[in-house]
């Protein structure tokens, strides 16, 4: 009995003792938010000035007499060693106005749009070439889009011509070009992914006055090329498929 006593005496202290060792602590967790800004340039500077070297001049539509001031290019998306810094095509963008032009048959102007991202995270971006369908490929040029920023895998491009888009009255075929690969904070797209505005050298009298006669579409001698920009946060998504897929959801 004593024994047994002792026994139960040693369970009950030990069952006593039993403890879990616990503390207590707290976090405090800051969170920053991020953004998305991004800013459409239009220049007259086609990056790489149509591959034609300083000092040489060209016929190429896409050619400008400025001096390229980058050289040894590092980009990925290059096609030449030489080309238009993206500080050249900002300053020139910010004197650059493609507006109130007199465009005659023959003749082209200048319009090479670039994206920018101004915001703190990357993003994707895709870029729309918007021209009137009445016009597109009946007086104007379609083909001035820059083939080189899809060959070197910059972009790439879907044309809708069905004229199903309109802005203000006005119906137009649409070339939207995207980005493959995201753009970093501070970065500028590389390629312009449009060239000029040209009329077809064998327009005549007769297919102007059907636009531009009284009482047409453009009778006041005006017709509207737009360009617009989207951009979307990278993170978070797959690719630029998937990003695009849930932006216009």
């Amino acid at each position: 009995a004593i024994f047994l006593c002792v026994a139960l005496a040693a369970i009950a202290i030990v069952g006593a003792s039993l403890a879990y060792f616990t503390d207590t602590d707290s976090a405090t967790n800051t969170f920053t938010v991020g953004n998305v800004k991004i800013q459409l340039l239009e220049s007259s500077l086609h990056r790489e000035n149509a591959g034609i070297a300083n000092g040489e001049t060209s016929a190429s539509e896409l050619w400008s007499d400025v001096a390229k001031e980058g050289s040894g290019n590092t980009s990925k998306y290059k096609a030449g060693d030489t080309f238009y810094t993206d500080a050249q095509i900002e300053a020139n963008a910010a004197e650059y106005k493609c507006e109130n032009v007199k465009l005659l048959p023959g003749e082209s102007y200048h319009k090479m749009p670039y994206v920018k991202n101004t915001g703190s995270e990357d993003a994707y971006i895709r870029i729309r070439v918007m021209i009137p369908a009445d016009l597109d490929t009946a007086i104007l040029n379609s083909s001035m889009y820059t083939s080189t920023a899809m060959n070197n895998k910059e972009f790439t491009m879907a044309y809708d011509n069905s004229g199903a888009v309109e802005r203000n009255g006005v119906k137009y075929n649409v070339y939207t070009f995207t980005r493959i690969d995201r753009l970093a904070a501070g970065e500028m797209t590389y390629w312009n992914v449009w060239g000029t505005i040209h009329m077809d050298s064998d327009t005549t009298g007769e297919e102007l006055a059907e636009f531009f006669g009284e009482g047409k579409a453009y009778a006041n001698g005006v017709f509207p090329v737009l360009v617009e920009a989207d951009g979307i946060q990278a993170d978070g998504f797959a690719d630029a498929t998937a990003a695009w897929a849930a932006f216009d959801a």
